[in-house]
């Protein structure tokens, strides 16, 4: 069960009822540029559109480009997540930098968006536990969900694998999250008490790999590495003279023939497949000779 409920303050909260952040223009502040003549996403919309910020990587689909908070049905947690994700976004915010455990660096908008997903997950859990207020999560909540996103289950609920660390520590930090954020939330926020696995932090709640441990791919042993790393040393030694006076050679050819050509620009770019057909022919004659390009 869902539960909806109006935007006021609750929680023991005092003070107005709206955001400080209200009204406030999102990219702008976060310093994501749109093209001109783009409408100006706003605090206060419960869709960010993030699809015509210039510079965002291809790999980032379109659906991870919208932050969809209406999917959030409580009005005051809706809010929260607006919060939180805009401190995420623009740490350096006059009511986002005094926070004592927020972050210092801005997270990318990927990041950023994947945390808003796995809030709005927890938040509807909570929903179907009848937790109506934030401050209600103590402890064993936050043990219980972390148990929940721990384990792959069945239609009948019955546990059939384990999910990977990064899902666990996705889970965890949102916790953390709500724990770090707490004072810039307007209509409802964790208890101030609430002190979630001893305060640790989200990987080690997780259990994630240390990155000092030993790579899962065992390394080239040596009978095989050193003939490798030979005869790479030799075809840089060998062939990377040539290589680099071809490419001068052939710079110098285009654009002496593109200023002859009327119509024509200077090229730019450089030739790189016929450079790899001459360094073929060099492999398959087995010497070092003169090609043509």
């Amino acid at each position: 069960m869902i539960i909806t409920s109006p935007l006021v303050p609750d929680s023991g909260i005092s003070g107005p009822r709206r955001s400080v952040l209200a009204r406030t223009d999102v990219c702008g502040q976060a310093g994501l540029p749109l093209p001109g003549g783009a409408r100006r996403l706003m605090f206060d919309d419960d869709v960010w559109d993030f699809t015509h910020v210039i510079g965002l990587p291809v790999q980032m689909s379109l659906a991870r480009r919208r932050f969809d908070f209406a999917a959030i049905t409580d009005l005051r947690w809706r809010l929260v997540a607006k919060e939180l994700i805009f401190a995420m976004l623009v740490p350096r915010h006059e009511a986002v930098a005094p926070l004592p455990r927020a972050y210092r660096t801005v997270l990318h908008l990927n990041t950023v968006g994947g945390r808003l997903i796995e809030l709005t997950r927890f938040l509807h859990w909570l929903a179907g536990r009848d937790v109506a207020s934030l401050e209600d999560i103590d402890a064993d909540r936050c043990e219980e969900y972390l148990g929940r996103r721990r384990y792959v289950r069945d239609g009948d609920d019955t546990v059939v694998g384990e999910l990977s660390p990064a899902t666990r520590r996705s889970a965890a930090q949102v916790v953390v999250d709500l724990v770090n954020y707490r004072e810039l939330f307007t209509a409802d926020r964790v208890a101030t008490a609430l002190r979630p696995w001893g305060g640790a932090t989200a990987s080690a709640i997780a259990e994630m790999p240390s990155g000092r441990t030993m790579n899962k791919t065992p390394p080239l042993e040596g009978s095989v590495l050193q003939p490798l790393l030979a005869a790479a040393l030799y075809l840089l030694s060998a062939f990377g003279p040539h290589a680099v006076e071809l490419n001068h050679q052939v710079g110098e050819a285009d654009q002496r023939w593109s200023r002859n050509a009327s119509g024509l620009l200077a090229p730019t770019g450089v030739p790189a497949a016929q450079i790899t057909r001459v360094l073929q022919d060099y492999e398959r004659d087995g010497q070092i000779g003169r090609a043509h390009v």
